[in-house]
């Protein structure tokens, strides 16, 4: 297929969808729309929490070391997860033998730094966090708007409309 080609499928009675993940925090309205749409078609979907399909986008212990077994790297630096899933994927790489002052677990915003000769170390921190983008703006969390935006994702709004004849 090539870029822009959009393959169709049909689905109806008969056919089985199933979601084996859990939505992405931000998603659930998307995906529950999905949902709702294959039911409309007639389709028989699975997707609940309690149907023990969900598939982790997270790799078992045991393929962790196989991997690392198979690239045998010289650094370390565990890259996705909470810090506690970077520390405990941290401490299987020294258990496959890499020197502890060879991995590297960082906050967002550390610098790891490797010079010419391929030595590896901390650097200076940079700064990281949330930005936000609004059409033409671009900015950090800071600001009189996006500060009162913050405030209403975090408490919510009411409105009332009232038609008056």
């Amino acid at each position: 297929m090539s870029k822009g080609e959009h393959k169709q499928i049909r689905l109806g009675e008969r056919d089985v969808v199933v979601i084996s993940a859990t939505p992405i925090p931000g998603n659930e309205k998307l995906v529950n729309r999905t949902v709702n749409r294959l039911f409309e078609c007639g389709c028989d979907v699975i997707y609940e929490r309690d149907a023990a399909i969900h598939a982790s986008g997270h790799a078992f212990r045991e393929e962790q070391k196989l991997l690392l077994c198979l690239t045998k790297p010289r650094y370390f630096m565990p890259v996705h997860g909470e810090y506690r899933h970077l520390v405990r994927h941290s401490q299987l790489a020294s258990e496959m033998g890499i020197p502890q002052e060879n991995i590297f677990v960082m906050h967002n915003g550390d610098v790891l730094e490797i010079d010419h000769s391929g030595k590896a170390r901390r650097g200076a921190r940079v700064e990281a966090g949330a930005v936000l983008v609004d059409g033409v703006m671009l900015g950090e969390f800071e600001g009189s708007i996006l500060r009162e935006r913050k405030e209403l994702s975090e408490n919510g709004i009411l409105v009332i409309s009232i038609t008056v004849d």
